[in-house]
């Protein structure tokens, strides 16, 4: 049998008795895990890019419709594309690009076009 020789020492002991079992298990406790972190936001795509792949597809699609059969392939020429800024929230595109005649003729196409990056639609193309 333990004696105390004063009442702190006992409180002292009962203290350490009562925390005794939490420092003494075997057992690791839990750790919670950190939460996964958020997938970054994909970028956002460049401005003048959506522009003018918006504006090249339009003209595309009317080139084929006027020029039907007699033209076999439109290829652009992304080195002459120029995108500047128009009034508001348009952008302008101009360029250039060849096609092929049915004759195996290259020739040589330009066009110009508007683009409302507020609406993403093309309001404006010509080619010539």
């Amino acid at each position: 049998m333990m004696h105390f020789r004063s009442a702190a020492s006992l409180a002292v002991a009962l203290a350490a008795i009562a925390i005794l079992p939490a420092c003494s298990s075997s057992e690791p406790k839990p750790v919670a895990a950190a939460p996964a972190p958020a997938p970054a936001p994909a970028p956002a795509p460049d401005p003048k890019m959506v522009a003018a792949d918006a504006c090249e597809s339009t003209v595309l699609a009317n080139f084929k419709k006027a020029k039907g059969h007699a033209a076999h392939e439109l290829m652009f020429a992304a080195e002459q594309r120029k995108v500047t800024p128009g009034k508001g929230d348009v952008m302008n595109v101009a360029g250039a690009g060849t096609y092929q005649t049915t004759a195996g003729k290259a020739v040589k196409v330009t066009y110009t076009c508007s683009y409302n990056a507020k609406t993403a639609k093309v309001v404006a193309s010509r080619f010539r």
